[in-house]
């Protein structure tokens, strides 16, 4: 019976193509770390039953699945349904981490564990912010932790390592071309948002970046950040500022938040908590709501649309604590951000033009009701109103489950047609890479050029093409001339003239694709 409702579901989606418009814009809300049982625990805790997230009635709902291509040694994975609910210990092995998960949420493509932006063998691919890019639109990415790690850099920039954290900056900062980008990560506070006296650059990347933002506040470098023209930005960690830009007050064409705090905006806070917000938060801090409201000022300016990323990151960090209270309290702040751009949205005509996804790069922490065992699992148990719920962790790292998926606004039944695998408890379920491959059925592909970041002044330039698919050609061109003897994705541009202007085409199969032009300086 499964199989023929999954039937429907693609002749549903197939026939909605033709009443629908194409998404002027799109939104993709992740949840890290989140799984169902924390979304059943939250919405005991904050109502009393269940289904009553703020997406909980959006119209397209299935399960995702979220293993990797790879892990970190190699080893095959995949999802197996019959083992998933026969063997508890089955999901606590062959999981994915962030970085390989953004990737294949971004990409379309799976890859190993640690990768962000690439495939197996080190190719950049093409994501979804470079493909808004090449349509037009704006895009940016906020998170509530720092801004570079695995999952925001995952949706802007390429590197064979989530810890290549100098790269990773730079290459978000300086070459990704995003209109914004928000998040934790200030070498300058610790996790309580109080000033330290030593500050810590390794997280962020380096000083020299760091002064390069205070040094470059308003004065937008065209060809870093691959812009038709100067516009002027803002560098800010202040929350008055935040807010004023969210109520739309001097809004700038492009925003950069450092929030004022090491790691988190909130959930690594020394103090300790009982029941959620039970202790005040440092208010200088700005919150996920805030900063994401303050993005969609930002983005919405741009009249061809826009894509956004936001990122519950730290429900990620509560379940690796294991912290319960603290899972839920983000998760509240995730239910909030959600509703406040809903409302954004629809007060602001935009509603009926965007396309909504909600989901999760994985889950993590086996979080289950008490008394499972390897042939029994329990659900988290209901104590009412403002009780956290009986429940437990089976694991302090992430799982192999499925995790929720739901969409809505134009074209959101498109996912249908990927959801043909059934599972045994869930339904019919997609996998993550699928939501990308979406996407880029509604706004195409592309190849985009970048710098690579060197780790001196002295190490070789390089420019790299990202691939539209992964067998993809590349033909590269100078002042509009076929290059001669030049293939592959990457070159050397040491030696180039400044004042070149560089092109690439990318062929996949009979399908070519056109770069955008870098003029080098």
């Amino acid at each position: 019976m499964k199989i023929f409702t999954g039937l429907f579901y693609v002749i549903l989606a197939l026939g909605a193509f033709s009443q629908n418009t194409e998404p002027k814009n799109i939104i993709v809300f992740i949840s890290d770390g989140g799984g169902y049982n924390q979304i059943l625990a939250t919405d005991y805790y904050l109502m009393g039953d269940s289904g009553t997230a703020p997406y909980a009635n959006f119209p397209v709902q299935m399960a995702m699945s979220t293993y990797p291509a790879s892990n970190e040694n190699g080893g095959t994975t995949s999802y197996n349904t019959r083992d998933a609910w026969t063997r508890f210990s089955y999901n606590s092995n062959g999981y994915t981490e962030s970085a390989a998960s953004a990737t294949a949420l971004a990409t379309g493509y799976k890859t190993m564990n640690g990768r962000v932006g690439s495939s197996v063998n080190g190719q950049p691919l093409t994501n979804i912010s470079e493909i808004a890019r090449s349509n037009g639109k704006a895009y940016g990415v906020v998170s509530s932790v720092p801004f570079n790690h695995a999952t925001p850099a995952g949706f802007l920039v390429h590197n064979e390592s989530r810890k290549n954290y100098s790269a990773l900056s730079w290459e978000m900062i300086l070459s990704s071309g995003a209109d914004v980008i928000m998040g934790a990560g200030s070498p300058y506070h610790d996790n309580d948002g109080l000033e330290v006296d030593s500050p810590n650059f390794y997280g962020f990347g380096s000083k020299n970046l760091y002064s390069y933002l205070l040094e470059n506040n308003h004065q937008f470098d065209n060809q870093l950040v691959a812009s038709s023209s100067e516009t002027d930005w803002i560098f800010t960690s202040s929350r008055v500022v935040v807010q004023e830009i969210a109520q739309g007050e001097s809004v700038p064409s492009r925003l950069f938040v450092l929030a004022p705090v090491a790691k988190t905006l909130s959930e690594m806070r020394s103090d300790t908590s009982y029941l959620p917000g039970d202790n005040r938060t440092n208010e200088d801090i700005p919150t996920l709501k805030e900063m994401s409201l303050a993005a969609l000022q930002v983005l919405s300016q741009n009249q061809n649309g826009f894509f956004l990323m936001i990122e519950g990151g730290a429900i990620d960090w509560a379940n690796h604590d294991n912290y319960t209270v603290r899972m839920i309290e983000e998760y509240a702040s995730f239910y909030l951000t959600v509703e406040g751009v809903i409302q954004f949205l629809e007060y602001n005509g935009m509603l009926d033009e965007t396309l909504i996804i909600v989901t999760s790069d994985h889950e993590c922490g086996n979080f289950w009701g008490r008394g499972c065992n390897e042939s029994t699992f329990v659900l988290p148990q209901n104590q009412g109103f403002g009780n956290i719920p009986a429940s437990k962790y089976y694991s302090d790292d992430h799982s192999n489950q499925l995790v929720p998926f739901y969409a809505t606004g134009p074209y959101s039944e498109i996912y249908y047609q990927f959801a043909d695998e059934i599972d045994s408890v869930r339904g019919p379920y997609l996998t993550n890479s699928e939501v990308a491959l979406g996407i880029k059925m509604l706004w195409g592909n592309t190849t985009y050029i970048y710098e690579a970041f060197r780790d001196s002044a002295d190490a070789p330039r390089y420019l790299y093409a990202t691939a539209p698919c992964i067998n993809a050609e590349f033909q590269w061109y100078f002042n509009g001339l076929e290059a001669e003897g030049v293939s592959g994705w990457k070159i050397d541009i040491s030696n180039a003239a400044a004042g070149t202007v560089f092109e690439c085409e990318a062929t996949c199969g009979s399908k070519s694709y056109w770069s955008n032009k870098f003029v080098l300086k």
